[in-house]
Formats: structure tokens, sequence, C-alpha cells
């Protein structure tokens, strides 16, 4: 059965801009970085789904309005548990609007009859696993970025994961294209 999940999936050139960013530090802390076509913020994570259910899960996807977003992701964070280190955004009125979208997808797969994950909603981009806690150790975390990372999605998508190995471990199962995001703010206004 296919572990499925509800996403905003950033342009390829800002997959890898992240990757590139984050990659000096994620190397220093002994992390498997994520593979930059992986990259992505997950909105409802569903978990294992019977094929034959896949179609009432797109359709209770067809209920929610996609979101034209703009998120600047200005900190890096270790979780200490999970063994992650993962993007956060800075706190503006776009996260709110991805918060929004996160519940109504959460509502909507509720809805459908479907049991999504019952953690509370974080928004982060995880860019690296299997962290060595000893090595993460030395920092205080979370840790400012010299600069923000620019992450625009103009809909959202169900995607499934396809196992392991250095490869994209994710693919698009289902796209819900919205508006497209706004252009990026020009640095220093």
């Amino acid at each position: 059965m296919p572990r499925l999940f509800f996403a905003l999936q950033p342009g390829p050139s800002q997959r890898q801009a992240m990757h590139e960013a984050t990659l000096p530090l994620v190397r220093e802390t002994g992390g498997r970085p994520v593979h930059p076509e992986d990259l992505h913020l997950t909105l409802c994570f569903l978990g294992e789904v019977p094929g034959q259910q896949v179609a009432t899960l797109i359709a209770a996807g067809d209920r929610v309005r996609p979101l034209a977003a703009r998120i600047a992701f200005d900190r890096m964070d270790f979780w200490r548990r999970s063994r992650v280190l993962c993007l956060l955004p800075r706190r503006d009125e776009a996260a709110g609007a991805v918060e929004d979208l996160a519940a109504g997808l959460r509502n909507a797969a509720t809805g459908a009859g479907f049991t999504p994950d019952a953690r509370p909603f974080i928004a982060h981009v995880t860019i690296a696993r299997k962290v060595s806690p000893a090595k993460a150790g030395n920092h205080a975390w979370p840790l400012a970025l010299t600069a923000p990372l620019d992450f625009a999605s103009g809909g959202f998508a169900l995607l499934s994961s396809t196992g392991g190995g250095d490869e994209p471990r994710y693919k698009v199962v289902h796209a819900w294209d919205g508006p497209p995001p706004l252009p990026s703010p020009a640095r220093g206004s």
C-alpha cells in the first residue's frame, strides 16, 4: 500500500537553492541530505492508503481551494527526537495561509473517512535525516539563515512515498493547480 500525503512543492530552482544553502551544515552534523527533488512541505500525512481508496482521497482534495503561496524560510532547526534538520518559515501571513490550507486538507480527508496523522501541524521542510545528535549539539538551535530561502507554490499535490535509495523517493499522484505565486519581493524592500 502506498504511503500518501498532501504537500506543497517548490520549483526546481528553489529546491536546488535550499539543498545547496543547507548542505554544509547537513554534512557537518552527519545527516543524510534529502534529495533536492524530494524537498516539500507536508500539509497532511495520511499514511498507508489502499489503492482502491485513492480516488476518494483525490475527491476530498478537490473540495479544498489551492493556495498560491510564497514563503520565506529564515531558520534551520534540529529535531532531536526524529533526528532531522529542517527549515522553518518566517512567521507571517503566508505561513498562516499555509496553516489554514493544512487544516482544510485535514478536515476534507477526515470527512472522507481517512485518519490523518494526529500530530499538530508545524510548517517545515525536512532537509536531512539521521542527523548525529552529538554533532548537532555543537549548535544552538534554531539557527538563523544568512539569507531567507524562497519557497513558492501555485497549488498542492498528493504525493506517494516510493521507497528509498539515492533517487527521489516521492512521486505526484495528483496535483491541484492554483493561481501562480506572487513574484519574489525585491531584496531590501
